[in-house]
């Protein structure tokens, strides 16, 4: 009955953030009134954005997103690669932030897209970053457990994850790993660092906060 419940919560997770109408499959309009009125602030009033699904926009209500730091989170729960290259000039570009912070990948893995797609989706999201000066962080996707594994296995996320790392290095972008920090010694996402098998609470939030501050400073340049 547990995993039933939890496949459920995955499957709404994937289904309830996004825009039920196809003439904006992306959800543009979740923040749309928000960037615009964002954009009017000088250049590098709004420091860092946040982009992803869940795991981003979560991070807000399962955990503290950074309260007195001039940051901005812009995930959006369900979506892929695809929906987030469709808001990044609305959502990223349109706040001219000094930098952005990429999780994207987990629900790509679970709908079957291929990895070479996933990987052209990121590419051209730092393409589109370096075109307008801003720096580029890419997150590492958290680990899965349970039944949620099955969709999402722990060996493509550290494929997957690897690459995001030398793609980093190769391209002078910054790189951070929540991964390593939140996994068991069995491979799967600690019990006491996540809800849902997919999602982290509060504790695990707690860990991903500094190493995200760390991220940031060296992305920008900070001592």
């Amino acid at each position: 009955m547990l995993n039933i419940k939890i496949s459920l919560l995955v499957l709404a997770c994937l289904a309830i953030y996004v825009s039920a109408d196809t003439k904006d499959w992306a959800n543009l309009a979740r923040y749309a009134k928000s960037s615009a009125e964002l954009a009017k602030l000088p250049p590098g009033s709004n420091e860092v954005v946040f982009i992803g699904s869940s795991t981003i926009d979560f991070w807000s209500k399962n955990g503290v997103f950074f309260p007195g730091k001039p940051y901005v989170n812009r995930g959006i729960g369900g979506q892929t690669s695809r929906h987030v290259l469709e808001r990044f000039p609305q959502d990223v570009i349109q706040l001219k932030p000094k930098a952005v912070l990429i999780q994207i990948g987990s629900n790509d893995i679970a709908a079957k897209m291929t990895m070479d797609e996933i990987k052209t989706k990121v590419g051209q999201m730092v393409q589109m970053a370096k075109a307008h000066g801003i720096k580029v962080i890419l997150a590492s996707l958290n680990p899965t457990c349970g039944n949620v594994s099955k969709q999402r296995p722990p060996a493509t996320f550290m494929a997957y994850n690897a690459w995001l790392k030398s793609f980093s290095e190769a391209n002078g972008l910054t790189y951070v790993d929540y991964y390593s920090h939140l996994v068991g010694k069995d491979g799967y996402f600690r019990k006491e660092l996540n809800l849902d098998c997919l999602h982290a609470n509060a504790a695990g939030y707690a860990i991903m906060s500094p190493l995200t501050e760390v991220a940031i400073k060296k992305a920008l340049g900070k001592k």
